[in-house]
């Protein structure tokens, strides 16, 4: 396989905000990746630099990227770190990402192997259907804000994971929840991710779901609850 070109550009996110698109040209097809970001930031996740700076920085790299073999994704990774610095600061997370997302695509393809396939090979695995999460709750800076302009709920996604043998049937059992989720709650609010948004603080909304579970017809062991905090937006180091 042969890199004949690589394009950065800019494309529109789910929110219809600018985000990094890169595209890899070889002579046995095209590869694509894409990195949009968040509304919060961690504080050690890696940098988000600007979309047209980030086309930029691709652009300057293109033939140093022309001499990494297609195959090898490792190659690529050892690369980007040595120019990213600590968290990709210097050229930013999301060219990483855009970049890594088109070029293990590429890799697979080139190794003979679907995209899961290669990276269950490059991590040791099998590959296999991941338990699905299912973000029923959107608060924190995705959901509803009060009077004074600050979340009801300052954990940012509140999640069930459903017990089952299968991802279908426990996709079923969330459909079921969810139903019973907007029924009981009577909120047509939704948030940034597409599940509800009330106006409730953290352990209401919990007991909202607990709720919602037993409605379906189901018990709270059926379920797991996790939590995407989003901690960086509330938790002030000097105050604690």
């Amino acid at each position: 396989m042969k890199i004949k070109r690589i394009i950065s550009e800019w494309i529109a996110d789910s929110e219809l905000n600018k985000t990094l698109h890169v595209r890899i040209i070889t002579d046995k097809g095209v590869f694509s990746g894409s990195a949009p970001q968040g509304t919060s930031k961690g504080s050690y996740e890696a940098v988000y630099i600007g979309t047209e700076e980030a086309v930029i920085h691709v652009d300057e790299i293109i033939p140093q990227l022309k001499k990494i073999p297609p195959n090898d994704l490792t190659a690529l990774d050892k690369y980007l770190e040595s120019l990213g610095g600590e968290r990709m600061r210097h050229y930013g997370g999301n060219v990483a990402i855009a970049l890594s997302s088109a070029w293990t695509k590429m890799s697979a393809f080139a190794n003979n192997m679907s995209t899961e396939e290669y990276i269950a090979k490059l991590l040791g695995t099998k590959p296999k259907i991941p338990l699905p999460c299912f973000n029923l709750i959107n608060a924190g800076l995705h959901g509803a804000f009060d009077k004074k302009n600050k979340p009801f709920n300052p954990i940012q996604e509140l999640m069930l994971i459903p017990v089952s043998d299968s991802f279908e049937q426990g996709y079923e059992k969330i459909m079921l929840v969810f139903q019973n989720l907007k029924k009981i709650s009577g909120e047509s609010l939704v948030g940034k991710e597409g599940g509800i948004s009330p106006k409730l603080p953290f352990t209401k909304s919990l007991q909202l779901l607990e709720k919602s579970i037993k409605e379906a017809g189901y018990m709270t062991r059926d379920f797991r609850v996790a939590l995407d905090a989003a901690a960086s937006e509330f938790y002030d180091i000097k105050t604690k």
